[in-house]
């Protein structure tokens, strides 16, 4: 073991805490608790711990909550989302927000408002809290749409806002909230960077500028610009990001609002939903508009089809030379093609791309693809960087072969009639994890994937299941995908019929994390009253599995109240197996 160990040992405590920086907390005890002495008291003196508890597993969050010294944490994610539910009043129960001295950086992610009132309330305490981002489900998803039920729970939380957050909006230097409402109402004195999630910000724009002098980014949702009027211009504001789902603008609208901003030099806007004019595909104007800009993003759905001829405006010398700015028409949407590709591409026999690039080689380097029936490729390309793929494709895994790398695919979305390809993906998808299945009309996916022979795919740790039919009579069929798929860590949309469905899936898949059921429609209201009880079933879980579990049951409106989707936050089962230093060991081993 000292042999192990001995090059570990010599490293400097400044290396570690170097290493340690780039890792996340949960990262940095899986890998060097418990190695020896001297890791333990390297561990003891860093102070800038970052704690990301988002789908975090219920062992990692244990152990972090019992090792981590409140003084240690200097930036904390906090997830309340069906992966680990009811983790904030897990956390609060063993944190107290107020006593976290060093954090500068919080993120509270869906949270509820009981919680999030809690935890709002003790923020003042927190001299060196310079990001916040609250009230939202995500920072990227800038279009989300809530239901009504949470619509109003959010809503209850405006009476408190000005009270509970004044004080440390005031040393804020990043905000990201969904409460856009009170913000024109309240000071940001170093407020450099907004993004406001939902809501419609743009009759109180003036009142956020004026209390924010400083601010130099801002992403909001756009409500409309009919009653925005800026009686004195904003010089401090440098990247403007607007995102639009259902609005209708106009070129004179958006020329005239931007006036406002004179040192505006980033400007993105997206209209994700409603179609716009056909006379905002206009490249003459767009030029007039954004002549002072250093970059220029947009994404619209214009009203009527676009060909070769309404791209021919974006072709001049000031869009491919001075500003080699490249625009791209693909599935009903003109826009700008950031880092010379495709976010998207959508694969089949009558897609087509236009674009303003003479070389159409780079657009075929989407992010994100879809294949769909049967593809006839005349053009001699691969795509060669999906990482998240979607298919819909009954013919060989040859001619799908012939134009897709396989190498760097992360996620697929895998149709009943694409469920062959499985047993080649096994060999030819090293990075893939995320498996999701979805029915074609005629065929089940699960009832397909039975049929597979000699198939295991053990790099798969996340498998979801959008509305597939499970087989009615097949009693096998637990057995079968977990053997299928050992490795799973996290189910999503599992159909069940029982109590004991919960308690057979569960155990069967060894290492789960985090599981999500639904209740198929079949069974009768007074079942699901009186079987899918939170309570029964962590009690079943605990009895018959030996495992600590939290269980949160959703319920909806629609379904007079009746648990509709059950969501388990595991502990792990075999600690001492999973969670061993071999990692660390192994990176510190002396050469042969």
């Amino acid at each position: 073991m000292k042999d192990q160990h001995s090059l570990l040992d010599r490293l400097p405590t400044e290396i570690f805490h170097l290493i340690f920086d780039y890792l996340w907390a949960h990262e940095i005890f899986f890998s060097f608790a418990n190695l020896n002495d001297r890791t333990t008291s390297v561990l003891l003196s860093y102070s800038k711990y970052r704690i990301n508890f988002q789908s975090i597993q219920k062992f990692d969050f244990d152990r972090l909550r019992r090792s981590i010294q409140f003084e240690q944490v200097i930036s904390l994610i906090l997830s309340d989302q069906n992966e680990s539910p009811y983790q904030f009043e897990q956390f609060l129960s063993y944190f107290q927000i107020g006593r976290l001295t060093s954090l500068r950086s919080l993120s509270l992610i869906n949270i509820k408002y009981a919680s999030l009132y809690q935890i709002l309330s003790s923020l003042s305490k927190l001299k060196r809290l310079h990001s916040l981002s609250f009230g939202s489900s995500s920072t990227e998803k800038m279009h989300i749409v809530y239901a009504d039920t949470e619509n109003i729970q959010y809503k209850n939380l405006y009476p408190f806002l000005h009270q509970l957050c004044a004080e440390i909006f005031l040393q804020l230097t990043y905000l990201c909230t969904i409460y856009s409402e009170e913000l024109a109402s309240m000071h940001f004195p170093n407020l450099l960077h907004l993004k406001s999630n939902f809501g419609s910000l743009t009759s109180n724009m003036n009142g956020v500028f004026q209390h924010a002098p400083q601010l130099k980014s801002f992403t909001f949702h756009l409500g409309t610009l009919h009653n925005f009027v800026r009686n004195q211009p904003c010089y401090s504001l440098r990247q403007l990001s607007v995102i639009s789902s259902n609005v209708l603008m106009s070129m004179d609208e958006i020329e005239q609002f931007l006036r406002s901003f004179p040192n505006l030099i980033h400007f993105t806007i997206k209209v994700c939903f409603q179609h716009v004019d056909i006379d905002m595909i206009d490249g003459y104007r767009w030029q007039s508009i954004t002549q002072s800009l250093s970059t220029f993003n947009f994404k619209l759905r214009p009203k009527n089809k676009v060909n070769e001829m309404h791209l021919d405006s974006f072709r001049t010398p000031f869009w491919t030379e001075e500003k080699r700015w490249f625009v791209a028409y693909h599935d009903e949407f003109i826009f700008t093609i950031s880092g010379l590709n495709l976010s998207f591409m959508k694969i089949s026999s009558d897609s087509f791309v236009y674009s303003t690039i003479l070389n159409s080689t780079i657009l075929y380097q989407p992010q994100r693809s879809m294949v769909r029936g049967r593809v006839s490729l005349s053009n001699n390309f691969r795509f060669a960087s999906v990482k998240t793929l979607e298919l819909y494709w009954d013919d060989s895994w040859e001619s799908l072969a012939s134009f897709i790398n396989f190498n760097h695919v992360e996620y697929l979305w895998i149709s009943s009639s694409s469920c062959h390809l499985l047993k080649h993906m096994q060999h030819h998808m090293p990075k893939l994890h995320t498996l999701s299945f979805k029915d074609d009309s005629n065929e089940s996916a699960i009832t397909a994937i039975l049929y597979i022979r000699g198939l295991e795919l053990k790099q798969i740790r996340t498998l979801q299941f959008h509305s597939c039919r499970f087989p009615k009579e097949n009693v096998d069929v637990v057995e079968k995908l977990s053997d299928l798929f050992p490795c799973v860590e996290h189910i999503k949309k599992w159909v069940i019929k029982s109590r004991s469905d919960i308690i057979d899936i569960t155990g069967k898949f060894k290492g789960l994390r985090n599981i999500s059921f639904t209740i198929h429609k079949s069974v009768k209201k007074p079942t699901i009253a009186s079987e899918f009880r939170s309570d029964s079933i962590v009690n079943d879980i605990r009895r018959q599995l030996r495992c600590v579990a939290i269980c949160r049951v959703e319920s909806s409106p629609e379904n007079f109240g009746l648990p509709e989707c059950i969501h388990l936050w595991l502990q792990e089962r075999a600690p001492n197996h999973h969670h061993d230093n071999h990692g660390a060991k192994n990176l510190f081993r002396k050469p042969f």
